[in-house]
């Protein structure tokens, strides 16, 4: 177990009672949103044979702050990736808000159907974080998961998207974000590393920031108009985050021969 987990663990323990106090009020302060309706989509021009992407996560693959996946991260990514490839992209997910890496191998993976996939795009993490999972352990839930798609799809390419940044979500005081923003910063480090092993598997290591984002859009936004509720995206993060992951196929010649 790394050495500053360990630390920042030995001063997060006695902490753990306000952050608990912390958490209960943010959970009475942040209504509860439901997740995306419209699990499976095609987007682009049906003029050659479709790309099959699959996508698996947690609360922000469930499309929780919008109302449908066409709003959410997959129906952006697709898009783009669509326009990338000149290729309609038909897309299905399969997420569930609160599921940690462990749960998504277990309750998730086993519904996706056995057909030919040319992409899996996975995003999970937060939940992990909010656990206060050990970065070992993530990492090897992670490989886990990664395991359990290889051997119900094949070879088939992998993304993992960048982690969520809880360091700078609103809705949270400053000690969560601290701390959780921390966590994640070891999750990051560590999966890229593991990451780096695996043939045909990428992870976007670069952490998310609001101010490259921001750099995008009209000057009158700020961090608060990239939530919808100061902890889950809005239309416009699922966007920049979407287009920003399917560049990122594509430069990262993920799906070369596909």
């Amino acid at each position: 177990m790394s050495l500053r987990y360990l630390a920042g663990a030995a001063i997060t323990v006695p902490l753990l009672p306000l952050m608990y106090l912390q958490g209960r009020r943010i959970r009475a302060a942040v209504p509860e949103l439901p997740e995306a309706t419209g699990p499976s989509g095609t987007s682009g021009q049906q003029s050659s044979r479709p790309f099959h992407l699959v996508s698996l996560g947690e609360s922000t693959v469930a499309g929780v702050g919008v109302a449908t996946h066409e709003q959410g991260l997959t129906g952006h990514f697709a898009r783009r990736l669509s326009s990338l490839m000149e290729r309609p992209v038909h897309w299905d997910v399969f997420a569930r808000s609160g599921y940690t890496a462990s749960r998504a191998a277990s309750g998730l993976i086993p519904r996706i159907p056995q057909r030919p996939t040319d992409l899996v795009l996975i995003g999970l993490g937060g939940n992990d974080a909010f656990s206060l999972r050990s970065p070992e352990r993530f990492v090897r839930d992670m490989q886990t998961a990664i395991d359990a798609v290889r051997e119900r799809l094949g070879s088939v390419p992998i993304l993992i998207a960048s982690l969520p940044p809880i360091g700078d979500f609103p809705a949270f005081p400053w000690l969560i974000r601290r701390v959780m923003g921390g966590l994640i910063g070891l999750y990051c480090e560590q999966l890229h590393a593991a990451v780096a092993q695996l043939p045909g598997v990428e992870f976007c290591e670069e952490r998310v920031t609001f101010a490259s984002w921001i750099e995008k859009y009209p000057s009158d936004l700020c961090v608060d108009d990239f939530f919808s509720d100061g902890v889950h995206p809005s239309e416009v993060t699922y966007q920049s985050w979407g287009e920003d992951l399917a560049d990122a196929v594509i430069a990262r010649g993920l799906l070369c021969g596909s």
